[in-house]
């Protein structure tokens, strides 16, 4: 059985990296097919459609939608052409529905997601479209920073809590350690707080890693991680995504908010 690796395209300008990230993941997994999802441009909320000015701004905003559904077919276009990795088998998904429901329905029929890291100028659609991705879907989230990542896979790095958001990661994430040269696992704790272990899944699945202990502090514990996993050379971090508890949320909400902002890395995620 191969896997399917769906990649939400939004930015033209972007699509060439996460296309070539997706197809990246898909060897790495050791396989698969590559769909690829276009996210359609937000619709106006029309509460009376009798105005011209309301006609006016509806017609920019279709033919602002078409013009980027083209530009990101002419792009996915150009990257078949171009063969980038031999045997790619992709896949156009000309969907027409809401962004959300394009991306949960497609989405839960994945095995991985690809998808761009949230730009403060993302539009209503980029934005509804990483949370249906991230909360909607029960899929790892392989998110990936601008500019592309230039290759991940040999050097992961694994924020590692044993509270069960971060397990949810690793375990699909395990599947891809067999090219990895060195998996290191990232720890916060607070002052006092029992040492955490390697999680046992490493161990039964054969995987040898090393663990570093980060103690909690006052400032932005993202900026710890990522400091880390830069000086280890990591190519790729593991996470989970944002813990419902009010109070891991103070520690692992904001880590994954900050990490979303900051990483210039990709971030395998999983809600």
């Amino acid at each position: 059985m191969s896997d399917v690796v769906l990649v939400v395209l939004n930015r033209p300008e972007q699509a060439p990296f996460l296309l070539d990230a997706a197809a990246e993941l898909r060897q790495l997994a050791g396989g698969g097919r590559v769909q690829v999802l276009p996210l359609q441009a937000p619709s106006p909320l029309l509460a009376t459609a009798d105005s011209g000015l309301m006609d006016e701004a509806l017609q920019i905003i279709i033919t602002e939608g078409k013009d980027r559904r083209q530009a990101l077919r002419g792009v996915y276009d150009q990257w078949v052409a171009r063969g980038t990795i031999d045997g790619v088998q992709s896949h156009w998904i000309d969907a027409a529905g809401p962004c959300v429901t394009d991306v949960e329905q497609h989405g839960r029929r994945a095995d991985y997601i690809v998808i761009g890291r949230p730009c403060p100028d993302d539009d209503a659609s980029d934005r509804q479209g990483f949370r249906a991705a991230l909360f909607r879907t029960e899929r790892p989230l392989l998110v990936v920073p601008p500019g592309g990542s230039g290759g991940f896979g040999r050097r992961i790095a694994v924020l590692w809590r044993d509270d069960g958001r971060a397990i949810k990661a690793l375990l699909p994430a395990i599947r891809l350690f067999g090219h990895a040269e060195r998996i290191d696992l990232l720890a916060g704790v607070r002052p006092k707080s029992p040492e955490p272990k390697l999680p046992p899944a490493l161990a039964e699945h054969g995987i040898k890693a090393e663990l570093h202990v980060l103690e909690i502090g006052s400032g932005a514990f993202a900026r710890t991680l990522l400091d880390r996993a830069t000086k280890l050379g990591a190519d790729l971090l593991v996470m989970g995504a944002y813990a419902h508890n009010p109070l891991k949320d103070l520690i692992l909400g904001g880590v994954t908010r900050d990490i979303l902002a900051w990483a210039e890395l990709p971030v395998l995620m999983r809600h």
